[in-house]
């Protein structure tokens, strides 16, 4: 199959040794999330699929753009996404696009958008490589990207995607798995125990601090009106954070705060909201709490 990237579409020519599966036509074509709209026509008396990508970026140009946490949401549904194909009884996930040069991003609805091919075999798209190491090296451009600053990670994720003793839908299923830190608002906790208690603990050498949130809106910083006072530091800002309790979780929000909020080494985009849980470290500033729900 031969494939031609345009400004606003993406043209998939079949060869003579290519076959297209009419069940998977009806199946893509009731795909409601993640894919590339398609449509099929003739041309040079071949069977030719057009996918437009109008109003969508190239992931390749957007990833960059895109704040970490969102970064992690379009990830964890792309994955969701291989992992819903993987389980079809019709398609699996060598229909799936996966060169990461090839892959669009939907700003609007702030998903990874793949084309999705109606065939039920490896399809050889002169790409000089397999779908598995191509499915492979995608997600590790991605995460590269999610924890630029975290080389740990990376090491970690990259034995993870790497294991070649491990087939992919077995690599999928432990990256599904995976516990990416941040999670943003999409991704809702399970637990809606609203008697759990969030409790903030920081030990420094200027003192101890101790914050117990028993209210839905939380107030954090340097002023003596916030609800949760740091006076030892001049890097807090007066109202830096909001600690708030939906549905009996609890979320982070940073208020356009001078020197910036952090979860597990992931720095917040301002006014978004974000869950905490017990175990994660929280830091604002220069003053670092450690989260204990219980």
């Amino acid at each position: 199959m031969i494939v031609s990237c345009y400004a606003d579409h993406l043209a998939y020519t079949f060869e003579a040794q290519d076959a297209l599966f009419m069940l998977g036509m009806k199946v893509v074509n009731k795909l409601e999330e993640h894919h590339i709209p398609m449509v099929q026509v003739l041309h040079n008396q071949k069977v030719q699929l057009l996918y437009g990508v109008e109003g969508y970026r190239r992931f390749t140009e957007a990833m960059g753009e895109i704040s970490s946490a969102e970064l992690v949401t379009a990830c964890i549904h792309f994955l969701q996404m291989l992992k819903r194909m993987d389980d079809n009884d019709f398609l699996e996930m060598k229909a799936v696009d996966i060169k990461f040069e090839r892959l669009y991003y939907d700003g609007k609805n702030k998903e990874i958008k793949a084309v999705i091919l109606p065939i039920n075999y490896e399809c050889d798209l002169h790409d000089a490589c397999t779908w598995s190491y191509l499915f492979r090296n995608t997600m590790l451009m991605i995460f590269n990207q999610i924890f630029v600053n975290m080389p740990d990670r990376q090491t970690e994720l990259y034995y993870v995607v790497m294991d070649q003793t491990k087939t992919d839908a077995e690599v999928l299923h432990a990256l599904i798995s995976y516990d990416f830190g941040i999670q943003a608002v999409e991704h809702a906790m399970e637990n809606t125990d609203s008697e759990k208690t969030l409790l903030l603990e920081h030990n420094g050498s200027e003192g101890n601090l101790i914050f117990i949130v028993d209210k839905p809106e939380f107030l954090i910083g340097k002023s003596k009106e916030a609800d949760g006072t740091i006076a030892n530091s001049t890097k807090v800002s007066r109202n830096h954070c909001r600690i708030v309790r939906e549905n009996g979780s609890y979320m982070i929000q940073d208020l356009e705060s001078t020197n910036g909020t952090s979860v597990n080494g992931y720095t917040l985009e301002p006014d978004q909201k974000y869950y905490l849980k017990d175990g994660d470290s929280l830091v604002l500033a220069d003053v670092e709490f450690k989260i204990t729900v219980s």
